[in-house]
């Protein structure tokens, strides 16, 4: 059983609460397309997904500035290393895990600690390595920028939400909240329904979760 759970609002919107749902795709909406007075984004996460272009199987200069809208940086050590030496490498662990599926539709294995995706994790992150790497949220980022359909972004706001302590089986609990078919409808709904047909589901999630934190659900009260 999942540790995890959804914030209230986004629990009973997957079971159909009309004015939750709404709230999540006024959250979505608001997120993706909302400006400032000069014309640009209200929030810079916006533009992660489409700030540059990204060959999916490598690591680019515009993936390294796509996760600058996350308010994430890779050091300069990790820079050199991913588009430097190990760059091919990296690409060789890449093109091991599936770009065509979403989480919700593979096996769990597919994200386990020694998975091919586990194993590009630890390769960037240079655990119990001398290579420099990036810690977990900005790991995380940069893969969700490479695979956004299978591998959803970790950082502090995340943990909160879904009330985990560390990212240690992330992936494992967002793929066993994603078994709930209602979820899956709900994220769908709104990425139709908030014009953002382009995003993954994921990033719908990590959207609706970071806008939890943000903008505020005045709807009724639910326990979790």
């Amino acid at each position: 059983m999942s540790d995890a759970r959804l914030p209230a609002h986004i629990s009973v919107a997957a079971k159909g609460d009309r004015r939750a749902r709404d709230w999540c795709v006024r959250a979505v909406d608001s997120y993706t397309h909302a400006t400032l007075a000069h014309g640009g984004p209200r929030y810079s996460g916006s533009r992660f997904d489409d700030v540059a272009a990204s060959d999916p199987d490598r690591i680019t200069p515009g993936d390294l500035l796509a996760v600058t809208m996350l308010d994430v940086a890779v050091p300069a050590d990790a820079v050199i290393r991913f588009l430097g030496p190990a760059a091919d490498h990296i690409t060789s662990l890449l093109t091991d895990v599936r770009a065509d599926v979403d989480l919700h539709e593979v096996d769990v294995k597919e994200v386990a600690n020694s998975s091919k995706a586990g194993k590009l994790w630890t390769y960037l992150r240079a655990w119990n390595r001398p290579d420099p790497g990036t810690g977990p949220t900005t790991t995380s980022k940069l893969l969700a920028r490479k695979r956004p359909r299978l591998l959803p972004i970790w950082d502090r706001v995340v943990g909160e939400q879904l009330g985990l302590r560390d990212h240690r089986d992330h992936w494992r609990e967002v793929h066993e909240l994603l078994q709930d078919r209602g979820l899956v409808e709900l994220l769908s709904t709104t990425r139709s329904e908030a014009r953002v047909d382009g995003l993954a589901l994921l990033r719908v999630l990590d959207i609706l979760l970071w806008m939890s934190d943000t903008l505020r659900y005045d709807g009724p009260e639910y326990s979790s």
